[in-house]
């Protein structure tokens, strides 16, 4: 997981799980109406935007229901 902080944003990840299933739940710290690119990658260097989402609050949950087909996957959140 990285975190792209920029000059003058104050993001931070305040969890992040894998349930027993395979789910991936990420909570960004940040504020209400930022909007964040979370992105994925197989090998830390090639990155493909997963989605996009907008806070509505202090805290925003993110979740990946999709199951991994690859042995790593990474995940990282970009303040837009």
């Amino acid at each position: 997981m990285r975190i792209n902080l920029g000059e003058q944003a104050q993001i931070g990840i305040a969890s992040a799980s894998i349930s027993d299933i395979g789910e991936f739940t990420m909570t960004i710290r940040g504020y209400a109406g930022w909007n964040y690119r979370i992105e994925i990658s197989d090998d830390l260097v090639n990155w493909t935007l997963l989605r996009e989402v907008q806070s509505a609050g202090a805290v925003t949950e993110f979740r990946d229901t999709e199951l991994p087909g690859e042995l790593n996957k990474f995940y990282r959140a970009i303040r837009k």
